[in-house]
């Protein structure tokens, strides 16, 4: 029989095993915060494109005064905006998901640390360029909620 201490055959598939698990959760986390932040930047494109349509239905029955005109196209270029730079960031989370897969398929099957590496990085520079243009979504979304609301306070009577 062989050995089962720490240096045997057993000692090194139990090692083995606790790392597949503890790699497997890693995994499993960080997949879990990535759809969080999918889901997070989807809520954003809804919000900004229900700005939009809001503005769109309020023009065609509230809107006379013309003087107020700028502020309807700056909300919704700026909901727009953030439409779009929304989903921006949920095609680089998805882009960081397949970087994620494919860097520990190369770590995994053929044991290629180099692409590893070059796949972590890959991964980081999406996450990274996901979560700048994540944040401009959101300062774009506030300042065209901030530029409806100036142009609703401008029309209501009072």
């Amino acid at each position: 029989m062989g050995d089962r201490g720490d240096n045997g055959l057993w000692g090194r598939a139990e090692r083995l095993l606790s790392n597949a698990e503890a790699l497997t959760q890693v995994i499993q986390s960080r997949r879990e915060h990535s759809k969080l932040r999918y889901d997070r930047y989807k809520h954003q494109t809804t919000l900004a494109t229900g700005g939009i349509l809001i503005i769109s239905a309020l023009l065609g029955s509230t809107f006379r005064d013309a003087s107020c005109l700028s502020l309807v196209i700056a909300s919704v270029a700026l909901l727009l905006i953030s439409a779009v730079l929304g989903f921006l960031a949920m095609g680089l989370i998805t882009e960081a998901l397949g970087s994620e897969d494919l860097m520990f398929l190369a770590l995994g099957e053929h044991n290629d640390r180099e692409r590893y590496q070059q796949m972590d990085d890959r991964m980081e520079r999406f996450e990274t360029a996901a979560k700048w243009v994540a944040w401009a979504s959101v300062v774009f979304l506030v300042l065209g909620l901030l530029s409806f609301a100036w142009f609703a306070m401008q029309i209501l009577p009072g």
